[in-house]
């Protein structure tokens, strides 16, 4: 029964594994949609919308991280100790002893940092598609508005990637909270 939990758990993984992948194809495609459709009419604010899409879909992957590493950290903890399936037990040492040099965390991390970018090249397009004498003119505090909302943006984006772009990192926390979980539950059944 355990290991039927154990396979479950795996395939849920993987779908949370798909699902992120197609989030991030839906986000490039739309994305580069959202900036032909506002060069061709030569309108800044639909590149502008383009920030908050990626910004949802951003919360959406970090979502997906956070319930891979849930599930491994359970599966490290509560099933694969009475097992012989040791794949998160295993993949958690094997980075406990082999840590990431520069150059593969770097790889690693940068290749995590897409949506940042994406909504760094928005702001360029929207600041570049935008009327310069009319924003200086009559729209001051409109620009600054915008401005501010962009950088909170792109800064949020960035701080989302840096908790959740590691699923052994986040796993790390987690398995130490399934520690006690399980800890606390051993404690339990030797009161009853």
């Amino acid at each position: 029964m355990r290991k039927d939990e154990y396979m479950m758990l795996r395939e849920e993984m993987m779908f949370n594994q798909k699902r992120q992948d197609s989030i991030t194809q839906f986000t490039y495609t739309t994305t580069v949609a959202i900036w032909a459709a506002a060069l061709t009419v030569n309108n800044a604010w639909i590149v502008y919308s383009s920030l908050f899409m990626i910004l949802l879909m951003t919360m959406r992957i970090s979502n997906c991280r956070r319930c891979i590493a849930f599930l491994a950290g359970y599966m490290k903890v509560a099933l694969e100790p009475d097992l012989d399936l040791q794949w998160e037990t295993k993949s958690f040492d094997y980075y406990e002893i082999n840590k990431r040099t520069t150059s593969e965390w770097l790889l690693y991390v940068g290749s995590k940092f897409d949506f940042p970018i994406l909504s760094i090249i928005s702001s360029l397009l929207f600041w570049g598609l935008r009327d310069w004498k009319f924003m200086i003119y009559n729209s001051v505090l409109l620009s600054h508005i915008t401005l501010f909302i962009q950088i909170f943006i792109i800064v949020f984006e960035m701080l989302l990637y840096f908790k959740y772009s590691s699923v052994a990192t986040i796993k790390k926390k987690l398995i130490k909270n399934w520690e006690i979980v399980q800890k606390n539950e051993k404690e339990f059944s030797c009161i009853k």
